[in-house]
This record gives C-alpha cells, sequence and structure tokens, in this order.
C-alpha cells in the first residue's frame, strides 16, 4: 500500500474520525519527511474514496449537504465536490440563519481495513522504500517487537547493498565529478550508524 493509504488507516485505528482531523493529523505523521507536510484536501478525499471503495473504511454524514457555495478557489471547490466534504453547507435549527454549520462525514475503520493494515504494517519490505521506511518509523509503537526488528533488520540489508553498489563506500577522487556519488555514500553510512544505535539501543514503549 501506498504511504498515504497506511497513514490514514493507522489514523483511524485509533477511532472515528473526520476528514479535516485526518489532514491535520496525516501531515503530523508525514512531517518526519524532508518534504512539505501539509496535505491538499484534493489529495485526501480521492484516497478515502478509494479505501471506501475497498471496503477498508466506512463513513456516516452528520448533516444533509446542500449545494456548495463560491468559494473563490476552484481548486478548493473541485475537491469539495468530489469529496462532499469541508465545502458542504447546511443549516440546523440550533444555527442562526446569518450562520452555516459544516456537513463533515466521519471515517471510520472496518475489520478488513484493520486487517489489511496489520498486514501493511508487518511487510518488512517496505524497508526498501525510503517513504514507507520513514512512515514505519512513525507508526513504530503500533508494531511489535519482532515487527520492529525485522523491519530494522531488513533496513540494514537494503542499505548495505545499496553501500556495495556504490563501490564499497570508496571515494572516487575525481574532483566533482563524484561529489555526487561520494554524498550519497555519505548519507548511507550516516543512515546505518544510527539505525545501528536504534537496534542496539532501547526506546519508549519497547
Amino acid at each position: 500500500m501506498g504511504v498515504v493509504p497506511v497513514a490514514l488507516l493507522a489514523l483511524l485505528q485509533d477511532g472515528p474520525r473526520h476528514g479535516y482531523e485526518l489532514r491535520t493529523l496525516l501531515g503530523e505523521v508525514l512531517s518526519c519527511e524532508a518534504r512539505s507536510s501539509a496535505v491538499s484536501f484534493g489529495s485526501l478525499y480521492p484516497a478515502l474514496a478509494r479505501l471506501e471503495s475497498e471496503g477498508l473504511i466506512e463513513c456516516d454524514s452528520h448533516s444533509a449537504p446542500l449545494p456548495i457555495p463560491a468559494t473563490g478557489s476552484l481548486t478548493g471547490e473541485l475537491a469539495a465536490v468530489r469529496a462532499g466534504e469541508e465545502h458542504r453547507w447546511s443549516w440546523t435549527a440550533s444555527t442562526p440563519a446569518t450562520k452555516h454549520a459544516r456537513n463533515r462525514r466521519v471515517y471510520r475503520l472496518t475489520p478488513l481495513g484493520a486487517a489489511r493494515l496489520d498486514g501493511a504494517l508487518s511487510d518488512s519490505s517496505a524497508a526498501h522504500d525510503d517513504r514507507a521506511f520513514t512512515l514505519r518509523l512513525a507508526l513504530g509503537d503500533r508494531l511489535g517487537p519482532l515487527q520492529r526488528r525485522d523491519l530494522l533488520e531488513v533496513r540494514v540489508q537494503a542499505l548495505e547493498e545499496k553501500l556495495r553498489r556504490l563501490g564499497g563506500g570508496r571515494s572516487v577522487g575525481n574532483g566533482w565529478r563524484g561529489a555526487g556519488r561520494d554524498r550519497a555514500v555519505a548519507l548511507v553510512r550516516a543512515e546505518l550508524s544510527w539505525l545501528s544505535e536504534l537496534r542496539h539501543g532501547r526506546r519508549e514503549g519497547d
């Protein structure tokens, strides 16, 4: 499974959540990556729709949606149309006529989704992909000790293989032409060193 679907299923494992809350928490989970942690509604809701179509999540709507008002943002309105969320408004008996209340669809994990999440988190092959591995680290408290051990061992093996492909880590010694390769070697070595400390140390929850 992709990084975003796995992260969404993991967040819903803690209980039902509405789309805006998922967007905020998803940004926090992905903030450990060296990239923008902002997740647009235009990316979030299609992912939720796919998970729902696969039976991995289900949702309830707390109020009947009414026509979507103009927001001034074509991208935002298109995302709201696809999702049927956040930009949909409804009147409530307790809401003054001058105000609107948001229609929120609450998403929850299904038994099938829980099983798929468990399989995804147990798959140590994710250690071969940088983004997938980073996410597994962020969700490390959801893994058992043996799952964490397997994940780290496979990551070490993947990095050692990468180092061999780079020539065993030897400097090419040809100035700027070899700078890119030397940087790659340095990054692999640094992560291997960090992983060694992680594997032989203890973290909260171990």
